[in-house]
């Protein structure tokens, strides 16, 4: 089981390479539930985290600051969009 953001280790953090918005539930009332994963270069996850967030566009860099302040961490760049093998749409970005 991953862990939660908050529960890195150093070592852990300097592996934290790309954050992954992905497996969108509408909850209604215009909130998204996603899960939050910080993986490393290779894809493994290095922590994962349940999100609630205003249905897009609302800016993505803003969803995930919170979570990303915890380990001292930020977005750098753009925001990649695709789908994941099932279909469902994800957003990525690399993370300094």
């Amino acid at each position: 089981m991953s862990r939660r953001i908050s529960q890195l280790a150093t070592d852990q953090i300097r592996h934290a390479r790309v954050v992954v918005l992905h497996a969108p539930q509408d909850v209604g009332d215009g909130q998204i539930r996603w899960s939050l994963s910080v993986v490393d270069l290779s894809g493994a996850v290095v922590a994962r985290e349940t999100v609630l967030a205003p249905d897009c566009p609302h800016p993505l860099t803003e969803v995930v600051r919170p979570y990303l302040d915890l380990i001292g961490r930020r977005v750098t760049g753009e925001w990649i969009s695709d789908h994941d093998g099932q279909g469902q749409v994800r957003h990525r970005a690399l993370i300094v």
